[in-house]
C-alpha cells in the first residue's frame, strides 16, 4: 500500500494575521487532509477554522505531540500515514520543526521512508535574519536562552565571543512576557560596539524591526513586552 505524505503546514506568526497570510497551496492541502499532529489542539482547530474553507472541524483528527513523544508513540500516531492517508504538522506559530517538537515527527518519517513536504510560509528565524543586515551566510540559532540570570549572562558572553571569533550571526528568542527582562540583560552584558537586532510582531500590524549598536540602543526606550520576538547579534 502506498504511504501518505507528511506535510509541514505553516500557520500565523502574529495574532493579527488573517487568512491572507496563508498561501492557496497551504489551503488546498488543508482541504484534503484529515489527520494532524499538533503542538496545541485548540490553537490548531482555531487556525483551520479561521481560514473559512468550509471544513467541518469535528471531522478532523488531531493528535497532540510534544517534545517528550517517543518512537513507540510516533509509531501509533503515524498509522494513518502507513495506511495511505496524508497528515499535517501544525505548530504554534510559523513553520513547524525548528525549535518545535514537529522535528521529532519529521525525523521519524525519514526513518520510515515517508515523504515529507514542506509548504511555503513564514519563519520568524529566517525573517529576522534577512531583516537584520547581519551575516546571512553563516549563523547559529540558539533557541531560548537559559532562564537563570547567571547562566543567561554566561550564554550571552559566549555568543558575543562566537561573533568575534567566527563572524557568525547569533540568533535567539524569548518567551514574550520576558522580552523586557532579556533586553535589560543584553544592554548590561553586551559590548557597546556589537550590533543587536530586534524583530517583534513580524508580519503583524505593529511590526518592530531594527538593528543598532548597543551604545545606540541604550538611548532608546523599547517596549516589546508580550509580543513574539526574535533577537540577533553580530558585527
Amino acid at each position: 500500500m502506498k504511504q501518505g505524505k507528511l506535510y509541514l503546514i505553516p500557520t500565523y506568526l502574529s495574532e493579527s494575521n488573517t487568512p491572507k497570510n496563508i498561501t492557496m497551496a497551504v489551503k488546498e492541502v488543508i482541504l484534503s487532509t484529515k489527520h494532524y499532529l499538533v503542538e496545541n489542539m485548540r490553537t490548531a482547530r482555531r487556525f483551520i477554522s479561521s481560514l473559512q474553507l468550509g471544513i467541518d472541524i469535528a471531522s478532523l483528527h488531531f493528535s497532540q505531540m510534544d517534545k517528550h513523544v517517543d518512537s513507540e508513540q510516533l509509531s501509533s500516531l503515524f498509522l494513518p500515514l502507513l495506511k495511505g492517508q496524508n497528515m499535517g504538522i501544525i505548530s504554534e506559530a510559523g513553520l513547524p520543526a525548528i525549535a518545535d517538537p514537529g522535528a521529532l515527527a519529521v525525523h521519524y518519517a525519514h526513518q520510515k521512508d515517508i515523504e515529507v513536504v514542506c509548504l511555503e510560509g513564514g519563519s520568524s528565524i529566517i525573517l529576522s535574519l534577512i531583516s537584520s543586515g547581519l551575516n546571512g551566510q553563516n549563523f547559529t540559532f540558539h533557541g531560548y536562552l537559559p532562564i537563570d540570570k547567571a547562566q543567561r549572562v554566561i550564554k550571552i558572553k559566549e555568543m558575543e565571543k562566537a561573533c568575534r571569533m567566527s563572524g557568525y550571526t547569533q540568533l535567539f528568542m524569548e518567551t514574550p512576557y520576558r522580552n523586557q527582562q532579556l533586553l535589560k540583560v543584553l544592554f548590561e552584558v553586551l559590548s557597546k560596539e556589537i550590533i543587536l537586532y530586534i524583530g517583534a510582531d513580524l508580519t503583524g500590524t505593529t511590526p518592530f524591526s531594527k538593528a543598532k549598536k548597543i551604545a545606540l540602543w541604550k538611548n532608546e526606550t523599547i517596549l516589546i513586552n508580550k509580543q513574539p520576538a526574535m533577537f540577533a547579534i553580530g558585527f
